[in-house]
């Protein structure tokens, strides 16, 4: 396994793989059955050419041979940093792949002088908020909470 910064050759396998992260959060968490895979994918090679384009973006990838097998997705905004996605494939997971990833991606925020790092994670996660937790992530604003709207 090798890790390397996203380039916008990796623009296909990556907006591949965002969309498996999507559906494994929304089937997995939110219970959603009705996910429009084409609708998302178009939305996310839109978003993630973007973000490639853009410095204050930045995507670590995991690959083995030519394959992503997990990535990070980081942002910062002056002094703030935000870890937007982790996503390891689930045929790849405990193996370490993801505290590797946050480790790199902390290394980069730090170097772009980020002071606080935030991360969302699914309340239902208890995986990722262990994880998240052992490298000092804690809750700190009770402000965010889902709503809904049924029609």
């Amino acid at each position: 396994m090798k890790y390397c910064v996203a380039i916008k050759d990796d623009l296909k396998p990556l907006v591949n793989i965002a969309t498996e992260f999507e559906i494994d959060k929304l089937v997995a968490f939110e219970k959603v059955n009705d996910f429009d895979r084409k609708k998302t994918m178009k939305e996310n090679q839109r978003n993630i050419k973007t973000y490639l384009a853009d410095d204050t973006y930045h995507y670590i990838l995991c690959k083995e041979k030519d394959n992503i097998i997990a990535y990070i997705f980081l942002s910062y905004d002056n002094k703030d940093g935000f870890i937007n996605e982790v996503y390891v494939d689930p045929n790849y997971r405990k193996k370490g792949i993801a505290k590797n990833l946050l480790n790199k991606g902390i290394i980069w925020l730090k170097k772009n002088k980020c002071t606080t790092i935030d991360i969302t994670v699914h309340k239902k996660n208890k995986p990722a908020m262990a994880l998240y937790k052992s490298f000092g992530f804690d809750k700190y604003n009770d402000s965010y909470f889902p709503m809904r709207k049924t029609l």
